[in-house]
């Protein structure tokens, strides 16, 4: 298991645009009054090159690096035709609330 959230996040996206994917990961960040404090917001897209354009599209974003981690294995799992795991009862309830769709992602046959 690797250190960190933010190497899974590497690696999973590696291993994800290897499969055929174009995951983009990026982060931003907001200074936020009411917590005074700056808040960083997670974002995974996909990236939708065109011959004339570049174009991204946002799949899903969060101010939680553990979510973005399960949103990327979620995907692993998906484009590899394995079952999506189940075993975090409280990611279960956030993908339900933000209604997500693994279907949206893009694979480029190799």
């Amino acid at each position: 298991m690797p250190a960190s959230n933010r190497v899974m996040i590497h690696k999973l996206q590696n291993a994800i645009n290897q499969s055929g994917g174009r995951i983009l990961y990026e982060k931003s960040q907001f200074f936020s009054k009411d917590q005074n404090r700056p808040i960083t917001i997670y974002k995974i897209c996909q990236s939708l090159d065109t011959e004339t354009k570049h174009k991204k599209e946002k799949l899903f974003e969060s101010t939680s690096m553990i979510q973005i981690v399960f949103f990327l294995r979620d995907i692993w799992c998906y484009i590899q035709g394995q079952e999506i795991p189940t075993d975090n009862a409280e990611w279960e309830i956030i993908k339900e609330r933000k209604n997500i769709d693994y279907s949206l992602v893009k694979i480029e046959e190799r």
